[in-house]
């Protein structure tokens, strides 16, 4: 026999690595009818006509506070329904899951897990670990911006000679992920001077992320001692969109590099236009590899 009843799954999945900690909950609930077996069926059923003899409604938490019901059979039963999200590749302390992999198609913003995985690859395939290049994951920015209990020393390499810095305008002080747009902020340490790259915005009006790349740049350079340098706009593409700010960021950051360690590295720079196909290609040459 069949008994109506609520079933509700709460499924918690988690992804942590040295950067970053989340954690997402899903909650979805759909009517369905669910077989009750073995002493299921005359517990509650005992339970319930207890209730009515005693002139109470049998009361149930359901995705709705405190729906109440009179009778066993009135009540629809819920069933969850689980959305796959699978892990796609395990590179290094990234995790990339297939909603990760499903920004890559236009019109979609790249997220955090994207751009690190980006730039783990290019400065462990391209640059082969060069100490003298070190790139700040999103998350750690994130956190450099909050200036709250960052200590640089144990963020920063003592050799690196170029940081580059990806710069979210996403409130620091919001519990939600999110934020509008991307741009690059990289240190010149042998100069002593710090580079914007924005593709949507023109740097003489100082737009949205500006205060936040001086932010990081004050942080940094209150650790290496320097005096005040202003964050100066450096010349880049502009984008055609207004969602393509990641793909720009990850092309500034092969420029960058370019720039500023000349005959250093061999590789090619990525055109922001051919970024996703590129980001495509590489999941899926370093899932057949098997690297990690």
């Amino acid at each position: 026999m069949f008994q109506r009843t609520t079933k509700i799954t709460r499924i918690l999945k988690t992804a942590t690595d040295k950067n970053r900690r989340s954690t997402e909950t899903m909650l979805h609930c759909q009517t369905d009818d669910v077989p009750l077996e073995g002493n299921d069926v005359p517990d509650l059923q005992e339970a319930n006509q207890q209730q009515e003899r005693n002139g109470e409604q049998v009361k149930e938490n359901v995705d709705q506070p405190h729906e109440s019901i009179s009778k066993p059979e009135e009540k629809k039963v819920k069933k969850s329904v689980v959305i796959p999200n699978n892990i796609v590749l395990s590179y290094y302390d990234v995790l990339i899951r297939e909603s990760d992999v499903d920004l890559l198609e236009e019109p979609n913003w790249l997220n955090d897990q994207i751009i690190e995985l980006a730039f783990e690859a290019f400065y462990r395939r391209d640059l082969q670990e060069d100490p003298r290049i070190q790139f700040i994951s999103p998350s750690v920015s994130q956190m450099m911006k909050s200036g709250v209990d960052v200590d640089v020393g144990e963020l920063i390499n003592p050799h690196a000679e170029i940081i580059i810095i990806p710069i979210n305008d996403h409130n620091v002080e919001s519990q939600r992920a999110g934020g509008h747009h991307w741009s690059l902020l990289v240190m010149d340490k042998p100069h002593n001077s710090f580079w914007i790259y924005d593709s949507l915005n023109d740097w003489t009006s100082k737009s949205s992320n500006y205060p936040d790349a001086q932010r990081v740049a004050n942080l940094l350079e209150k650790h290496f001692g320097w005096t005040f340098a202003e964050v100066v706009g450096a010349s880049c593409r502009k984008q055609k969109n207004s969602y393509d700010c990641g793909c720009h960021v990850l092309s500034n950051a092969m420029e960058a590099v370019a720039r500023f360690a000349p005959g250093r590295y061999h590789f090619d720079v990525i055109h922001p236009d051919d970024m996703r196909y590129y980001l495509k290609r590489l999941i899926q040459q370093l899932a057949h590899k098997g690297e990690h």
